[in-house]
């Protein structure tokens, strides 16, 4: 295939190009020590306490899962105590994919035929659509092209950034033509193994590189021939990175055994002569190693119900002789819809000895405990049960008891072919009648909208819903749910009000997002919705939410089972419960102690034995005669009022004179008495009293005369 070169000239363009190689590769400066067999907690749910689930992913040094695993290859320690076999239930799980990185290399020399080269071009097309078609998002490609010796020395070896759009890569597959000259074939491996494994890391998940050529390599410098290959092998297998091969062109006979020395120390394959059975089952194995590897170990765990952390120890023994364990964490508490948070409880004695207990208990969801009758509650007087009959009927709240109607967040997940309709549903239950007072939210994986604040305004939610553009890769449901809940439920608290999260999907959901979910959901007391659009949808794991929770699953998108969801969303918890009894204590008005019950809850009550009674006022007389005589009480009021008067009056009337005029200390008025003391007077004083008056008269009718100042003075 390659032709003896001599001339200075090229001997340069050749070094100078393995340089730029080797400045431009990212083998040199990060090689390390692949990793050991990874054992990973994904998840601890309790929810089911005392029955422990954990998920846990095992993955070999190459990311990849480890499959076939058993009861007898992990070991649970809890307090010291190493648990029997035969208490552990190990089940594989695939529903867990990883990301997959995938760097594919393309030797498209010259040499390798013209028919070679259409070969490896229809094979990459194949096996891009076998892999992005099951993997979806999960798989991210990008395309490497070794460079010729006679090509542009600046041309890049890596034509396509990481992807998972496979028209992009095919695009620019079609872009490169032939290379001229001897390509750096190894030198391009090694290049793609750094690349993928830095975008693994970010990601997570397994790194691979699928090599397409003929394995003949006389110009890398990590070495030529068998030396490159050996060389490659060993970065890759530090990098915990897996090669297979895909053998093309005339002379992949001599480059075969280079190609099986690439992959054979990774773990990966070779073809000579791939076909559509060869690209399958590789396209097979990078979906497996994806999706298997996940696990659900389930056992009854006999910590003690105390609600604080505790410690497990999870083992896992491998074939390949290697160990690993992981300390997950849980908290040992049950919970379901008859876990009691408050209990609130009204007495009324109106009826006494009928007694009558108005009892409002409260679960982790902020809604009445559903489901109670007389052996749930028990009456306690003075710390001790009283042996009384219980009668117990669950009635809704009175009005003025009611409280404020739920918060509600709607997470709209716009995947799928029926995205209308799924739009649709969240407009009505933005509409709904019996939502109308509620405060709503709304959330949408991928896209920033103006809702996610719990408000009163539903206009302002249904006009994000029309303006909303869903985005072409949507983000992650699990974190958006987590996000909506936590939004919820501190509104919910803050005015003690039921929470409750609508997710309109017609998709399922990961297996870790959903135990997260679930987790976040009853840490928080919220209850989950689930709403599809589609009537064959059926996901065991959503409905498993919503059953959790105390939720609804709803596959119909008619507008009468909205309404009804909204009804039932609106109306759930609003009850409480009538407790009857006769308490047969004597009525003596001392106040007596009193307890009501439920499960370990209590709230005291104070009790003051009285027999209720009515006092009843008999008239002896008829309506007529009361009315004869009101008349007659009234008569003589008034004729009190008048002789009052007279008598007042008579009381100032002069003695002398008649007149009522009377104000002085004697019988006789002043005008009397003044008439008397001058009866009484001596003439001579009358007629000088006569004589004043008359000057004095004189005086006031005419001026004063002016005399002389000296007669003034004298």
């Amino acid at each position: 295939m390659f032709k003896q070169i001599s001339h200075p000239r090229r001997w340069s363009l050749v070094l100078a190009g393995v340089f730029v190689i080797v400045a431009t590769s990212c083998w040199a400066p990060s090689v390390v020590v692949a990793a050991a067999p990874q054992l990973d907690i994904v998840a601890v749910d309790a929810t089911a306490y005392p029955e422990l689930d954990i998920t846990v992913s095992v993955r070999d040094q190459y990311s990849q899962g480890v499959q076939g695993l058993t009861a007898a290859s992990f070991i649970v320690e809890e307090q010291g105590l190493v648990l029997p076999q035969e208490a552990l239930q190990v089940t594989p799980m695939n529903a867990l994919p990883t990301p997959v990185t995938i760097a594919l290399v393309a030797d498209m020399s010259a040499f390798i035929g013209e028919a070679a080269l259409t070969a490896i071009r229809s094979d990459i097309q194949t096996l891009l659509e076998a892999i992005l078609r099951d993997e979806g998002p999960m798989a991210e490609i990008g395309l490497f092209v070794p460079r010729g010796s006679q090509t542009d020395l600046e041309a890049p070896i890596a034509v396509q950034p990481f992807t998972n759009d496979s028209a992009g890569l095919l695009y620019a597959l079609a872009q490169v033509g032939a290379r001229k000259g001897q390509t750096d074939l190894y030198n391009t491996v090694v290049t793609a193994i750094g690349a993928s494994v830095d975008h693994a890391r970010q990601r997570g998940g397994a790194a691979y590189v699928v090599v397409f050529g003929d394995g003949i390599d006389n110009t890398s410098i990590v070495g030529s021939g068998s030396l490159g290959a050996n060389e490659a092998a060993r970065i890759a297998e530090d990098q915990g990175v897996r090669i297979f091969a895909l053998g093309y062109g005339d002379d992949v006979d001599r480059g075969g055994p280079l190609l099986s020395q690439l992959t054979a120390r990774t773990g990966g394959s070779f073809q000579a002569k791939p076909d559509a059975a060869g690209l399958s089952e590789l396209a097979q194995h990078v979906r497996t190693g994806a999706t298997q590897g996940t696990y659900r170990v389930r056992f009854s765990t006999a910590t003690p119900a105390d609600g604080t952390q505790h410690t497990l120890v999870l083992r896992a023994q491998l074939d390949s002789g290697h160990g690993q364990h992981r300390d997950p964490v849980f908290c040992a508490a049950p919970w379901d819809a008859t876990t009691l948070s408050q209990l609130d409880v009204e007495i009324d004695t109106e009826a006494y000895p009928q007694v009558t207990l108005w009892a409002h208990p409260i679960n982790a969801l902020r809604r009445t405990v559903p489901g109670l009758d007389a052996q749930d509650f028990s009456v306690l007087l003075d710390n001790a049960p009283l042996p009384v009959a219980l009668t117990v009927d669950e009635v809704p709240l009175a009005g003025d008891e009611t409280p404020d109607l739920p918060s509600v967040a709607l997470v709209f997940v716009p995947q799928g072919d029926d995205i209308q309709t799924l739009r649709d549903i969240t407009s009505a239950l933005l509409q709904a009648p019996a939502l109308q007072q509620s405060r709503m939210a709304l959330f949408v994986p991928g896209t920033a909208t103006n809702g996610e604040q719990v408000s009163s305004d539903h206009n302002a939610l249904l006009n994000a819903l029309t303006q909303l553009v869903p985005s072409a890769t949507a983000g992650s449901v699990g974190a958006t749910l987590q996000r909506a809940i936590s939004t919820v439920a501190r509104d919910g608290d803050e005015r003690q009000r039921p929470a409750h999260v609508v997710l309109l999907t017609n998709s399922a959901l990961g297996t870790d997002d959903r135990i997260q979910t679930l987790a976040r959901a009853r840490d928080r007391g919220v209850s989950l919705h689930i709403v599809s659009s589609d009537a064959q949808f059926d996901s065991a794991e959503l409905s498993s939410l919503a059953d959790a929770t105390d939720g609804t699953v709803l596959n119909e998108a008619s507008a009468p089972a909205i309404e009804q969801l909204a009804t039932q969303i609106a109306q759930a918890g609003l009850t409480r419960y009538r407790i009857s009894f006769e308490l047969a204590l004597l009525a003596d008005g001392t106040p007596r102690q009193l307890a009501l019950a439920v499960g370990e809850q209590q709230t005291p009550i104070t009790l003051t034995p009285l027999v209720a009674g009515a006092a009843t006022i008999n008239f002896p007389l008829s309506t007529l005669e009361q009315a004869l005589i009101g008349v007659a009480s009234l008569v003589l009021l008034l004729g009190a009022i008048v002789v009052v008067r007279k008598t007042t009056i008579r009381h100032l009337r002069c003695p002398s004179c008649g007149q009522v005029r009377r104000a002085s200390w004697n019988k006789a008025c002043l005008f009397c008495e003044h008439a008397a003391s001058q009866r009484n007077a001596s003439p001579a004083q009358a007629l000088l009293d006569e004589v004043g008056l008359g000057l004095s008269d004189h005086a006031l009718s005419r001026p004063a005369l002016r005399r002389p100042a000296a007669a003034r003075r004298h």
